[in-house]
């Protein structure tokens, strides 16, 4: 393996057969004349630091592009795999800026627990050039388009995936199914409200929900099967009753819970606990005899249980 340090400025960075490291703290920038890196011929580019270029091309056979680590950062106004099984990989907290990103013709992309930020994610080519992407939970992406209808993205159900795939006479949508967003020709089911998934007929499914994702701004849940979110006003989530005022004998106490999500409190009473007298006719909360009390709040009895207040 070829390895960079420091940093290199170049006009055309091309790379073939080889297997190179762009070390963490690294930087290789085309930028300047062609601005062009090219990884061909099963060559592999692992970049830990820092490339800025503005075309950045992965092609042919199995070549390789490997974003990783937190430190790693790659900037590209376009980037181009195709041909072959070539791949740009993205993980581990790394990143990936870029314009406009095109899968197809075999060609990969997967983000796993790392950030592509792009304008257009594309996979596919004139509707017949197939191009694949797998993204895991936790990673950070804007919306792919599918061009091709053999191209697909694995993935958690809610990701932004739509499709301009036309055919003579037909209509096509991203349908999702079993963690796979694929081209499929638009059918609605017509049956009770709540058999209302949209796909092929192989995706016709009722809903399957999620958990409730609780928000003080509403409430949201995905559905697993074709990726429909539904939305709800808030329903608070309280924690366990906890006294604010201890009651006494004479005055009711106060207990209040809290929403774990937004911080929202309600408050009750208690009741007051009453007089309880020992065998001397003492009070043991307030220190009253039983005569003392009758005789100053007669009119204070729970009709309910008989107890002076």
């Amino acid at each position: 393996m070829v390895q960079r340090y420091g940093t290199v400025n170049t006009d055309y960075a091309y790379f073939t057969t080889a297997d190179v490291l762009v070390a963490e703290g690294a930087e290789l920038n085309a930028t300047t004349g062609d601005a062009t890196v090219q990884v061909k011929n099963g060559a592999t580019l692992t970049v830990n630091g820092t490339v800025n270029t503005k075309t950045l091309n992965v092609w042919a056979g199995e070549s390789e592009l490997i974003v990783s680590g937190d430190k790693a950062r790659v900037e590209a106004d376009w980037i181009d795999i195709w041909d072959g099984t070539p791949s740009v990989t993205v993980e581990d907290g790394a990143t990936l800026v870029t314009d406009a990103i095109k899968a197809s013709r075999g060609g990969s992309i997967t983000v796993d627990k790392a950030t592509l930020n792009a304008e257009n994610i594309e996979l596919g080519h004139n509707g017949n050039s197939k191009g694949t992407m797998t993204v895991t939970e936790g990673s950070k992406l804007s919306n792919m388009v599918l061009t091709a209808k053999d191209s697909t993205v694995a993935g958690p159900a809610g990701l932004d995936v739509t499709t301009t795939y036309t055919e003579a006479g037909k209509e096509f949508i991203v349908a999702y199914s079993n963690g796979v967003y694929s081209i499929a020709e638009k059918t609605t089911v017509e049956s009770d409200d709540s058999f209302i998934c949209v796909g092929d007929e192989l995706a016709q499914e009722e809903h399957s929900w999620g958990k409730w994702n609780l928000n003080k701004n509403g409430d949201t849940r995905v559905c697993s099967n074709c990726g429909e979110k539904e939305t709800r006003k808030h329903q608070h989530a309280f924690g366990g009753w906890y006294t604010t005022k201890e009651a006494s004998c004479c005055a009711a106490g106060v207990e209040a819970h809290v929403c774990t999500v937004c911080n929202h409190g309600e408050s009750r009473s208690i009741e007051a606990t009453g007089h309880h007298f020992d065998i001397n006719g003492v009070c043991a909360g307030c220190g009253f005899t039983e005569a003392q009390v009758k005789a100053s709040t007669p009119s204070r009895v729970n009709p309910n249980t008989g107890v002076h207040f």
